[in-house]
């Protein structure tokens, strides 16, 4: 069983959650989005790496993209840098369970042994509704249109 730290947050930060629609039934969540550091290890590719670390855990790796938002895994593990940064998505096993801070806390542990994890993100559903954007979807947006010259 993993012990789990609890870090005091100073009175300035304020963490909003994700708002739930008011007609909302059924919330849970469904998966992880683990952004990692790694260094490429030749031998062992990130994906496959992964794959076998998560084996005895609740969550499955689904997809691995890079910052620009390009699927390195399933399809392909190219790595061009000597440090690259990544981002993991993890789904449950079980479709119809729960994910739990017990599971979270397990996956990333096996995952730590890997790679270096900076941000972790829940993915939740209301109503058997996806609330988080597909894979390929960069967060970031731009000012500029495409048809502007």
């Amino acid at each position: 069983m993993l012990d789990l730290l609890e870090i005091a947050q100073p009175q300035s930060v304020r963490i909003e959650p994700f708002p739930v629609p008011e007609t909302s039934v059924r919330r849970r969540v469904v998966g992880l989005d683990v952004w990692l550091e790694t260094r490429p290890r030749a031998s062992s590719p990130l994906g496959r790496t992964l794959v076998a670390a998560l084996a005895s855990t609740a969550l499955r790796l689904t997809h691995l993209e890079d910052l620009h938002g390009r699927l390195v895994w399933p399809s392909a593990e190219t790595v061009t840098t000597a440090a690259t940064q990544n981002r993991a998505r993890l789904m449950l096993r079980d479709e119809d369970a729960h994910l739990t801070d017990q599971a979270i806390a397990e996956a990333l542990a096996a995952v730590g042994g890997i790679a270096t994890w900076s941000l972790v993100r829940k993915l939740e559903e209301f109503d058997a509704v996806e609330a988080f954007a597909p894979l390929g979807c960069s967060s970031r947006t731009t000012t500029l249109s495409e048809d502007r010259t």
